[in-house]
Parts: structure tokens; C-alpha cells; sequence
């Protein structure tokens, strides 16, 4: 199921190009994403069946905040990163975590 899907758009100095930024969270992580626990974050970009390369402005980051509940389990917060997926990933951030 689809919790977020944000769209991030950057114009160049130029004005010609936007590069984008595709973040999609998802409330259950479908059965291609919850393959091992400490793989949460998923980065990806285009590419072709016929190996050329492209740049086509468009990135693309995949959140399985079920996976990293998985893998945070009775283990302390780090990273900035682990404080913004564990806010995320719990209904009463405030309350102490289990």
C-alpha cells in the first residue's frame, strides 16, 4: 500500500532542464521490497535493455518503513536518517520507542 509519493523538481541556472526527485513511502512495503530487513532504502535511476546512457533528469528513492522498523529493532538511533524514518514509522514519535 502507498502511504506518500513526493515529487521533487529542481530547475538548472539555465531554466531549460528540471531535474526530478521521485520519493515514494510506502505504508507496507510490496513483496519485491521486503526481501531482507536492512535494505530500506532503495536509490534508482532509468536505464535502457540496450545499455545507453542516458541522463533523464529523473531519480527515484523507494522507503519501506516496515523493513526499517524491522531493522532498527532494539537498536539506538544514529543517523539523522534513522530519526526522520523512525518519526515516520511510528504513530506516537513522542512515546518512548519499544
Amino acid at each position: 500500500m502507498l502511504y506518500a509519493k513526493l515529487i521533487i523538481a529542481h530547475t538548472s541556472v539555465n531554466g531549460n532542464m528540471a531535474f526530478i526527485m521521485i520519493i515514494v513511502i510506502y505504508e507496507r512495503s510490496p513483496h519485491e521490497l521486503s526481501g531482507r530487513a536492512e535494505c530500506y532504502i532503495h536509490y534508482g535511476r532509468t536505464s535502457f535493455n540496450t545499455g545507453i546512457s542516458l541522463d533523464m533528469l529523473q531519480d527515484f528513492i523507494l522507503i519501506s518503513p516496515d523493513n526499517f522498523h524491522k531493522h532498527m529493532r532494539n537498536k539506538p538511533i544514529e543517523t539523522i536518517e534513522e530519526a526522520w524514518l523512525t518519526f515516520l514509522n511510528y504513530d506516537s514519535p513522542l512515546k518512548k520507542r519499544p
